[in-house]
């Protein structure tokens, strides 16, 4: 089997999924693609772009854990520069008085697939390859692994 390269869009409504919903406690896989998931798409009134305004708490509520063991998982994430860490200002998005703001380091990566240079790049590729994807009007994106960076991993 040749090794996955890319990337995969995961809709946010796996949420209402009955697997996302099971009351059984994340793994921390599950927990990191939560947090890639929470995080704000858009600029907001109270988190920026890639950012999570919640508690050490309702993470433990959400994913069935300790708030020790929340607090342990995202220092890790911390130190591995997955994450920066910082006190809210405002609360949390579910209004309670205090709570964190997580930053996704390198958001883009996980999530701007179609922007900057590689846009033009695949602009530039689409003109000269004119690849026309079945069913669809225009042109897919040639590339090759090496157009995009790998994002940092989670270990």
């Amino acid at each position: 089997m040749r090794k996955p390269t890319g990337w995969v869009a995961l809709h946010r409504k796996i949420w209402k999924s009955d697997v996302w919903k099971s009351k059984k406690p994340f793994d921390e896989r599950s927990a990191w693609v939560d947090l890639l998931l929470m995080a704000e798409f858009a600029d907001g009134a109270k988190a920026k772009r890639g950012q999570i305004l919640t508690s050490y708490g309702e993470l433990a509520d959400r994913w069935h854990w300790s708030k020790s063991r929340v607090h342990r998982f995202i220092h890790n994430l911390e130190a591995d520069k997955c994450i920066k860490i910082s006190p809210s200002k405002s609360g949390t998005a579910n209004g309670t008085a205090s709570g964190t703001v997580l930053t996704i380091e390198k958001y883009a990566v996980y999530q701007d697939v179609w922007n900057g240079k590689r846009n033009e790049k695949r602009k530039h590729n689409n003109n000269i390859n004119n690849i026309r994807a079945p069913g669809r009007v225009g042109t897919l994106p040639a590339r090759t692994d090496e157009d995009e960076p790998d994002p940092p991993i989670f270990t």
